[in-house]
């Protein structure tokens, strides 16, 4: 047994750039789930089927990550930023967003996470879509949330390798980048709503009444009632 562990780790460990470490800590946590387990059998289950799900979406929207990491850094935002491609571009979009609320599972080690993303996400768009319909701003109310799922899925594809990392090892560095990161990314959805809303001629105070009642009110509530 310690010398097919030996022969493992050996193999595992040759291979070159990060998603051979990726798959090294994968295959760590699956190896001492047998020993902790059906719990760590499914979690690296889940990592392994994770890993994979984003390597696909890497390779399949190759030419789509640019463009919206593009505008999760400032650039043009525009539903026809891809004229040709939008309904392929919206498929990203949307898989970048499952792929969000699986890593809050991941990262609170309960599904229940990913899940109440799904719920708070599902208020978001409501409050949003209905706000635009009764003040006859759909097209804003739509461009918003259009950037929203934007920035989502930037923070899933960015985030993705750090977070199974930390998830399957540990370590309080990966923790605090995993951290910095969200953090990051939240600040840049709050500036880049900021600069729509001004763009559109509103006022900063309704600008807040959004920043409070949409994106901070649902989370605090959630957190309060766990």
């Amino acid at each position: 047994m310690a010398d097919s562990t030996a022969v493992l780790c050996s193999s595992v460990s040759s291979e070159a750039g990060v998603f051979g470490h990726l798959s090294s800590r994968v295959q760590a946590v699956a190896d001492h789930a047998v020993a902790g387990g059906e719990t760590g059998l499914i979690l690296s289950i889940a990592l392994l089927a994770t890993l994979v799900g984003w390597c696909l979406m890497v390779y399949v929207y190759r030419d789509y990550i640019p463009v919206g990491l593009g505008v999760v850094r400032g650039g043009a935002m525009t539903e026809k930023v891809l004229d040709k491609h939008e309904k392929l571009f919206s498929i990203y979009l949307n898989w970048g967003i499952a792929l969000c609320f699986v890593l809050l599972g991941l990262g609170f080690r309960h599904w229940a996470a990913g899940i109440s993303a799904g719920i708070i996400w599902g208020f978001q768009w409501t409050v949003v879509s209905v706000a635009g319909a009764l003040t006859q701003y759909r097209e804003f109310a739509a461009r918003l949330f259009y950037l929203r799922r934007i920035v989502f899925a930037g923070t899933a594809i960015l985030l993705a390798p750090v977070v199974l990392l930390w998830v399957s090892s540990g370590g309080l560095i990966l923790r605090w980048l995993v951290i910095t990161g969200a953090t990051a990314i939240a600040i840049m959805l709050i500036v880049r709503s900021f600069t729509l809303f001004r763009r559109e001629g509103f006022s900063i105070s309704l600008w807040i009444l959004y920043l409070c009642g949409v994106e901070i009110l649902p989370i605090l509530t959630l957190y309060y009632l766990r």
